[in-house]
């Protein structure tokens, strides 16, 4: 598992809870047959998949298997008082175990029936039919740090889930996936609920023709779900897609927030209802950016319980013969709706409208503070919508490029002390800066801060959950959990070198900040290398639920550019005289001085390594 970069803190979001030690650990190796080992898995047992590879072949059957299928998988066993999962896990500090399928037809790991406390964690899956499917009635499950690629029908796939609640898919990588990448609920069936979808990063959903190819698809009537921070580059269909929860309430509506979308042939974002839709960054869609209409999926015809607030949508002028539209709706018949603080940027005016608004509009609907430029249709008579300036006045970088791409506003944007304090949500899109600064609310994803982006540069093969600890000495990592925790009586980090090396967990002094759910692990001394990276996991003495993250060192760069170059100077120069704990006090003094200038001198140049 890797985490995004961020600003001032690393914010990781745990399952809270014990973690059943009481079960047996089955270390596999290449060669055995992994469905053999999976079928005797009980309560709180764990299946250790070493480093190799695993393979299926249709033309040789006497191969041992490289697949995984079950039915009735349950952890959780009444009879004892902690929580007992049961654990497919490649072997932590070891590469990804490769599970490779030569053939058609077959999904990799396949769970049916009742599935109850369960993880698939750390491997890599190639080819088959689907990489991980569930199928049946699924209540606690995680599927986290998987690598999927090449698989023709689809990714993480829940389609055959008749009803699911609790369902954690984090930190996951896909690409070159032939139909979605994650399938959510099934049609027909009591949808899922309470999923949590985060820090995945999805390419290239295109791969085996273009019949399918969505990024996340939540089908009705799946509710009480958050989509965030996830990157999605490349699809045939919507990057993401919700067609309502049938509820009219807000309280269940499902959450699609901070995610970086781009190169969608479809929609950026298509719901119908009940969906809060928030701090999102679309570019590079050749077809519509937000796109709200009926679905027939949803039995109702009606929009409602819509909220669309805090987007920036950048239309792409590269594709004169597709009609691209920044945002487009169509009927809407039913409310509340909410469209607020939102971006619209479609800079050819031949080929393209910023916002397209068709059929019946509700007399209760609330439009405020919406900035646009280019074409639009349908805004005649309706308040809450202001013109722009050209993209080059308003955006850092309009090279729509990932890596290269920023939009987040300029000095002299419109944008800024601009949006609707009401409206907006808490955060921006960097998830750290609180909403608002200077007392009014900016438009669009980000709210600005000082003159560069302090967040993450949006990238096609990054994960969301790289981080960087940029600093020579008193790194600061914060690790958040939705429960309250207790420090165990020693280290509860361990910190190794991916690559091997000492456990560095006690030269770290933590503490529990006063939410009572955040960790502070502060460096003792420089003890984490620069350019290098390292595997933090829970000691076994603290009571949290296992987890992976990576961390990568890299001193100078106080932009999280990646690399170190003359413009991390203009960020210390913006926070100088601020005493603080964030990423511009390179050397660690707690103050941001002239001192750290020499930080970046020292280190001009360097690049943060590819995570292994």
């Amino acid at each position: 598992m890797t985490l995004r970069r961020m600003a001032v803190a690393i914010v990781v979001t745990m399952v809270a809870g014990s973690v059943g030690r009481a079960g047996t650990v089955y270390d596999a190796y290449p060669g055995d047959d992994l469905n053999t080992m999976d079928e005797v898995l009980t309560y709180g047992d764990t299946l250790v998949i070493h480093e190799g590879d695993y393979y299926v072949d249709d033309a040789d059957p006497l191969l041992p298997g490289g697949r995984i299928w079950r039915s009735n998988l349950q952890g959780d066993d009444p009879g004892t008082p902690e929580v007992e999962w049961i654990t497919i896990t490649g072997a932590i500090g070891e590469a990804r175990p490769r599970l490779i399928y030569y053939g058609t037809g077959k999904n990799m790991i396949d769970i049916t029936g009742t599935t109850d406390h369960v993880r698939v964690q750390h491997l890599e899956i190639i080819g088959g039919s689907m990489a991980v499917r569930f199928y049946g009635v699924v209540n606690h499950i995680v599927v986290e740090d998987v690598h999927c690629h090449d698989n023709p029908d689809g990714g993480i796939n829940l389609s055959g889930v008749s009803q699911g609640d609790d369902v954690v898919i984090r930190a996951n990588y896909l690409h070159h996936i032939g139909s979605e990448c994650m399938y959510i609920g099934s049609n027909g069936g009591l949808g899922v609920s309470n999923a949590l979808i985060e820090h995945n990063v999805m390419h290239n959903i295109f791969a085996y023709g273009p019949a399918h190819g969505d990024g996340i698809e939540l089908k009705y009537p799946s509710h009480s779900n958050i989509v965030q921070d996830n990157v999605v580059g490349g699809t045939v269909l919507p990057g993401i897609l919700t067609y309502g929860t049938g509820r009219r309430e807000w309280a269940s509506a499902n959450i699609i927030r901070r995610n970086a979308i781009f190169r969608s042939f479809d929609a950026g974002i298509q719901s119908q209802s009940e969906a809060i839709i928030e701090n999102n960054v679309i570019f590079d869609c050749p077809n519509r950016g937000i796109a709200i209409h009926y679905n027939m999926a949803n039995p109702s015809p009606e929009t409602s319980y819509l909220r669309i607030v805090n987007n920036t949508v950048f239309v792409s002028d590269a594709y004169m013969d597709w009609g691209q539209v920044g945002l487009q709706m169509t009927d809407l018949l039913g409310s509340p709706i909410i469209i607020a603080n939102n971006a619209f940027w479609a800079p050819s005016l031949d080929y393209s409208e910023a916002i397209d608004i068709s059929g019946d509009v509700p007399v209760d609907a609330v439009f405020a503070a919406n900035y646009y430029y280019g074409n639009v249709t349908g805004i005649e008579g309706l308040a809450g919508f202001s013109e722009g300036q050209p993209p080059d006045q308003e955006f850092a970088n309009i090279d729509l490029t990932p890596g290269a791409v920023d939009l987040y506003p300029k000095a002299g944007s419109s944008l800024i002390d601009a949006g609707d304090n009401a409206s907006a949500p808490v955060d921006d899109y960097n998830k750290l800066t609180e909403r608002p600064q200077n007392g009014t609310a900016d438009v669009g994803a980000y709210e600005v801060t000082g003159a560069a982006n302090p967040g993450w540069q949006i990238d096609r093969p990054a994960f969301r959950w790289d981080m960087l600890l940029p600093k020579s000495q008193a790194n600061v990592v914060r690790l958040r959990f939705p429960a309250p925790i207790t420090l165990p009586p020693g280290a509860a980090l361990s910190v190794v070198r991916t690559a091997g090396g000492d456990d560095l967990g006690g030269q770290f002094a933590y503490s529990v900040e006063p939410d009572g759910r955040t960790l502070k692990a502060v460096e003792a001394g420089a003890v984490l290398d620069n350019q290098t990276w390292y595997l933090i996991r829970p000691t076994p003495s603290f009571g949290v639920e296992d987890f992976t993250v990576h961390v990568c060192t890299l001193r100078g760069d106080a932009n999280l550019s990646a690399r170190v170059t003359t413009a991390d100077y203009s960020v210390v120069k913006a926070h100088l005289g601020e005493r603080t704990d964030a990423i511009c006090d390179l050397n660690g003094s707690s103050r941001v001085t002239t001192a750290d200038y020499s930080v970046v001198k020292a280190y001009n140049g360097g690049r943060t390594p590819a995570t292994p």
